[in-house]
């Protein structure tokens, strides 16, 4: 049996080296490839959310003419497309100041679960002593969840997507509700 030299150390460390160094270079080079696709990912997440929230908005005008009315005052109820609970925050924010006098719940699937948000004008917050917290709140019930906020503007979740119409069309008697609850409270 035929031994094979062997190779002196000094030639396979430095041979060992140079590849190590290759590689090395070569995953630096990747991680930042990697990293600069992540950051056009995000910025492109944000234009898409921002796109998003400027045809929301436009869609709110049409939202608005279509609301019900009750008691003098505008319902307006709708399942809209949001990628997160902020822009949904957003498009109910932009509901707010262009309803006028009125409440108005939102709705959108997030994550394969209802994200909801209520906003509700400040003269019915003074005047009716309707509350978005607990509008959000009753409609929440319906589709599995809960949530609350601020009189003016509330958020909430559910796990139930099968009953969101039946919570949206549900508004209308709790908004009803509240009102009465005043009425026999004074």
């Amino acid at each position: 049996m035929e031994q094979i030299p062997e190779a002196p150390t000094a030639i396979v460390t430095a041979k060992l080296s140079e590849e190590f160094s290759e590689l090395h270079q070569r995953s630096r080079k990747l991680e930042d490839y990697i990293l600069m696709l992540a950051e056009k990912k995000k910025s492109f997440e944000k234009e898409l959310a921002k796109y998003n929230l400027k045809s929301a908005s436009s869609d709110i005008e049409a939202l608005i003419v279509k609301a019900t009315s009750i008691n003098g005052f505008k319902l307006v109820t709708s399942k809209v497309t949001a990628a997160d609970m902020d822009t949904l925050k957003s498009i109910g924010d932009t509901l707010r100041s262009k309803i006028g006098s009125g409440v108005g719940l939102l709705a959108s699937i997030i994550d394969d679960k209802v994200a909801l948000v209520c906003v509700v004008s400040d003269d019915l917050i003074k005047t009716k002593n309707i509350q978005a917290g607990k509008i959000v709140g009753a409609v929440a019930k319906i589709v599995g969840g809960g949530g609350g906020g601020k009189p003016h503007l509330a958020t909430a979740g559910g796990k139930d997507v099968a009953k969101l119409d039946e919570a949206l069309k549900g508004v209308a008697a709790v908004v009803e509700g509240m009102m009465e609850q005043v009425k026999s409270e004074k």
